[in-house]
C-alpha cells in the first residue's frame, strides 16, 4: 500500500498541468520526483513468477470479460463471470510490477503486487459517457515549446515532433484551404495586384481570428508542402505567442483580403449577395469543412465555420487531444466531428485539483496504460482503417442552392467525392491505413519515449513495448518525396515497336504500392502521364495515339467549329494542340458505379482521343494569330506554352493534347465547368483513377527519322488543376512520381 501511494503521490505531482513533468526544465529523470519506482522495497526477495488471484469489480460489483495483463507483457487474460482471473506474474519485468484492468466503460485500473501476494483488487468506475461541450481540447505543444504537461508534447516527445509539419497540423491553417473555402487569393496581399487580377479588394474575417497567412509563409508553400525551415502554416515565428510558443487564441479579427475566385461561403450562401466578405449573420452553411478539417473548436461539435477556429483549433488541425478524444465511429454518420466521429469529451468531475476540472479521459489502441492523468479507455477502433474512415470518406448531395444531381446516374441522390476508405475495402490485402501511413519506429520504447526517460517504467511513462511497435504520427503519403509510399506508389512500363518509319510506344501504368486508388482523398488531385520519343537529341512528331486530357492543363480550349486562329492572349511562341476523338470511349476499370457494371463506357466520360498534332504560333495580331504550319484536323484545340518534360519541383505547364494520358477523378458544376472543387460538384464525370494493383495502357506513335528511336515517360502527380493554381497564384511544383526510358 505505501508503494501505491508513493506512486500516485509521483504521478499527480508530476502531471498537474502547472507543475514540472518528467523531462521538464527544472526535474529531470534523474532527479527526485522524475523516476520510477524500482527502488521502493528492492530489498524484498521476489521469485521470478507468482500466480495471483485478481477481482476486478466495476462500479463495485465483480466484472466478467475483462482484459487483465502485466504491464510489460503482451500476454492477456479474461476475468470469468465472479470478476476473478489468476495472473502469473513475471516478477523480472523492468520498473513497477502491476497488474492492469481494462474495460470499454471504464478507465484502465492498476494494482501494484509485492513478492508474497496472493491476490489483489482493482476496481474500475464507468465513465460519463456523454460529450462535455464545456471542456477546452487540450494543445499539443510545439517541439521545444511545451514546458509543461499542459501540452501533449511535454511528454509524448517523438510524437510531437513526428506530429509538427504533418498535413493535419496545417489542415485547418493551410491558406490553399481558406482560399477555396472563404472564395479568396492568399498570395494577391495588396490592391493592386488583386484587382489586376480580377478580384475585389475587402475587408472580411480573417483565418485564425487574424493570425497571418500567405505566400510570404518560409515554412508552407501554397500548394500545401513544407519547406525546409518546418515554420508552422501561420508563418509567426516567436511574434504573437505566448511564453511557451503558441499562437493566443485572439478576437475574431478582420481586414483586407482578396476576393477571388468561388468559395464555399459565398458559393453556399446566397443571402450573401455580391458581397463575398458577407456579414456572419448571413452566414448559414458551412460545407462541414470545419467537420474534419478543424476538429479541435471547442463548444459545439460540427456544422462549424471554419473561421471559428482559433487558437490550437487553428495551428495545430487535427491534432492529438481531438483524436484521442473518439470514443467510436459511426459507419453511418457524416465526416468528421459531430457526425461519423463521435467524440467524447469528460464529463466526470475532477477527483483532485492536480487534474483541473474534469477528471481525464482520452481513447487509445492500448489495453495497459494506467497513469491517471492521461484516464486511457481502450477503443480497437484505433487500430482499424475505419477509425480513418471519419473523415476519408465523403458521399454528398448537390450543396450550392439550385444544384440537382441526376437520379439516373446516381441512384442515391448523393455523388462519391472523397472514396479513400471504401477503395480500400476493396483491395482486401490485410494491411490498414495505419500500417503505411503511421509506419512503425524502432527507435523509440513506448509512446511516452522510455529511452529519453528510463527512470519512468512503470505507472507513470508506461513499459517498454516489444519494437517495432511504437506508430509514428506522420501519415506519410506523396507529399513526403523521401517516402516509400510515393517512390513505390506507381511504375510505367514501356514497350516498343519500329514499323514502316512508325514508332509505336505502349506505356503501362500500374498502381504498385497503394491499397487505393491513385491518386486518391481530394478529388482535385490528378496523374498526368508525358511521353516522348527521340532519336538522339531530336524529338519525334507524335503523329496518332493517346493524348492527354484536358485536366493536363492549359491556357485556353477551342472546340470544333469555333476559328482556331483567334486566342485572345496568345503570345509568340505559343503551342496549339489538337485532338481528335474517335467516338469511341475508354472503358476503364475504375471505383463504384465506375467498375460495378453500373455505366456503360460512354457513361463513364472519356472520349478516346488521339493526337492529331500542333503548330506553333508564330505572329500575334491582336487576337488574330499566325502558325508555322496549317492547322491539324480534329475535335479539340489547346492553347499551351511550350515546355519540356519537368523535373521534380519545377513550375507546371499545360501538357493538354501532348502524347500521353492522366487520371483523375473528374467533378463538374452546373455550368459543366470541369475539375472543381467537390462543394460545386453536381456530377462525377469521370473517374479512372488506377485501382489498387491496377493498370492501364496507353499507346503513342511518333514519325521515327532514325533506326533505333528511344521512348521516355514521366508520371506527375498534381495537388490541384494548374489553371486553378493559376487562378489563386498558389506556388504549385511538378511532383515526378515515376520516371522511366525504353532500352
Amino acid at each position: 500500500m505505501k508503494r501505491s501511494l508513493a506512486v500516485l503521490a509521483m504521478l499527480l505531482s508530476a502531471c498537474s498541468s502547472g507543475n514540472d513533468g518528467p523531462g521538464s526544465e527544472t526535474s529531470g529523470p534523474d532527479e527526485p520526483g522524475g523516476g520510477g519506482t524500482g527502488d521502493i522495497l528492492a530489498d524484498v526477495p521476489a521469485p521470478e513468477s507468482m500466480p495471483v488471484e485478481v477481482l476486478v469489480l466495476l462500479d463495485g460489483e465483480p466484472a466478467a470479460g475483462v482484459v487483465v495483463g502485466q504491464g510489460g507483457r503482451d500476454e492477456r487474460w479474461t476475468t470469468g463471470p465472479d470478476g476473478k482471473v489468476t495472473v502469473i506474474v513475471d516478477n523480472t519485468v523492468e520498473g513497477d510490477v502491476a497488474i492492469l484492468a481494462s474495460h470499454p466503460e471504464a478507465r484502465i485500473g492498476a494494482a501494484l503486487v509485492f513478492p508474497g501476494m496472493g491476490s489483489a483488487e482493482i476496481e474500475l468506475v464507468r465513465f460519463d459517457p456523454t460529450d462535455n461541450p464545456e471542456y477546452a481540447f487540450q494543445d499539443p505543444g510545439m517541439p521545444g515549446h511545451s514546458p509543461t504537461s499542459a501540452y501533449c508534447g511535454h511528454c509524448h516527445v517523438t510524437i510531437g515532433q513526428d506530429f509538427d509539419g504533418t498535413r493535419h497540423s496545417k489542415s485547418a491553417s493551410n491558406p490553399v484551404l481558406h482560399d477555396l473555402y472563404s472564395g479568396t487569393s492568399s498570395a494577391l496581399t495588396d490592391e493592386s495586384k488583386c484587382v489586376a487580377a480580377g478580384g475585389k479588394w475587402l475587408v472580411g474575417r480573417l483565418p485564425g481570428g487574424g493570425a497571418s497567412s500567405g505566400t510570404d509563409d518560409p515554412g508552407m508553400n501554397m500548394d500545401g508542402s513544407m519547406d525546409a525551415s518546418g515554420m508552422d502554416a501561420s508563418g509567426m515565428g516567436d511574434s504573437g505567442k505566448d511564453g511557451a510558443g503558441m499562437e493566443e487564441p485572439g478576437a475574431d479579427e478582420t481586414g483586407y483580403r482578396c476576393y477571388l475566385g468561388q468559395g464555399v461561403l459565398p458559393a453556399l450562401n446566397p443571402d450573401c449577395g455580391d458581397d463575398p466578405g458577407c456579414n456572419e449573420a448571413m452566414l448559414t452553411s458551412f460545407g462541414g469543412c470545419a467537420d474534419c478539417h478543424a476538429p479541435g473548436i471547442d463548444g459545439k461539435l460540427g456544422g462549424r465555420n471554419l473561421l471559428d477556429a482559433k487558437g490550437a483549433a487553428y495551428s495545430r488541425g487535427i491534432h492529438c487531444d481531438v483524436c484521442h478524444h473518439v470514443e467510436s465511429v459511426d459507419d453511418d454518420g457524416e465526416p468528421g466531428v459531430g457526425g461519423r466521429l463521435r467524440i467524447v469529451r469528460p464529463s466526470d468531475p475532477s477527483t483532485t485539483a492536480s487534474f483541473g476540472d474534469w477528471q481525464p479521459l482520452l481513447f487509445g489502441p492500448h489495453d495497459d496504460i494506467p497513469n491517471p492523468f492521461m484516464g486511457v479507455v481502450q477503443r480497437p477502433e484505433f487500430r482499424e482503417a475505419r477509425f480513418c474512415a471519419g473523415c476519408h470518406e465523403l458521399e454528398r448531395g448537390a450543396l450550392v442552392p439550385g444544384g440537382k444531381v441526376d437520379a439516373e446516374r446516381w441512384p442515391s441522390g448523393r455523388l462519391p467525392l472523397l472514396s479513400t476508405f471504401s477503395e480500400w475495402t476493396r483491395w482486401g490485402a490485410g494491411m490498414t491505413c495505419q500500417s503505411c501511413h503511421m509506419p512503425w519506429d524502432p527507435d523509440v520504447a513506448n509512446t511516452a519515449d522510455l529511452q529519453l526517460f528510463p527512470t519512468t517504467v512503470g505507472l507513470a511513462g508506461g513499459w517498454y513495448r516489444t519494437p517495432p511497435s511504437v506508430r509514428r504520427h506522420v501519415w506519410q503519403g506523396p507529399g513526403f518525396p523521401e517516402s516509400s509510399l510515393r517512390s513505390g506508389a506507381a511504375s510505367v512500363a514501356l514497350a516498343t515497336e519500329l514499323a514502316d518509319g512508325i514508332f509505336t510506344v505502349n506505356a503501362a501504368t500500374t498502381n504498385e504500392g497503394a491499397g487505393h486508388g491513385l491518386p486518391s482523398g481530394e478529388p482535385l488531385r490528378s496523374l498526368v502521364l508525358l511521353v516522348e520519343a527521340r532519336c538522339g537529341d531530336e524529338a519525334l512528331a507524335a503523329v496518332g495515339g493517346d493524348a492527354v486530357p484536358d485536366f493536363g492543363g492549359y491556357l485556353d480550349r477551342k472546340v470544333a467549329g469555333e476559328d482556331w486562329t483567334v486566342w485572345p492572349g496568345a503570345t509568340v511562341g505559343d503551342l496549339v494542340r489538337v485532338v481528335a476523338r474517335t467516338g469511341d470511349f475508354h472503358d476503364y476499370e475504375g471505383y463504384g458505379r465506375f467498375g460495378d457494371g453500373s455505366f456503360e463506357a460512354e457513361d463513364k466520360g472519356m472520349p478516346v482521343e488521339e493526337v492529331a498534332g500542333q503548330v506553333r504560333v508564330t505572329e500575334v495580331d491582336g487576337d488574330q494569330v499566325t502558325f508555322d504550319g496549317p492547322l491539324p484536323d480534329g475535335d479539340v484545340a489547346y492553347r499551351t506554352r511550350d515546355a519540356a518534360i519537368p523535373a521534380e519541383g519545377d513550375a507546371p505547364a499545360g501538357f493538354s493534347g501532348a502524347p500521353g494520358f492522366g487520371f483523375a477523378r473528374v467533378l463538374v458544376d452546373a455550368q459543366g465547368r470541369r475539375m472543381v472543387p467537390h462543394f460545386l460538384a453536381v456530377d462525377v464525370a469521370s473517374d479512372n483513377r488506377l485501382v489498387a494493383g491496377g493498370s492501364w495502357v496507353s499507346t503513342h506513335r511518333f514519325s521515327a527519322t532514325c533506326e533505333e528511336p528511344t521512348a521516355r515517360a514521366v508520371l506527375l502527380y498534381r495537388r490541384y488543376p494548374i489553371d486553378l493554381a493559376r487562378e489563386r497564384g498558389w506556388q504549385m511544383q511538378e511532383s515526378v512520381l515515376f520516371d522511366t526510358q525504353s532500352e
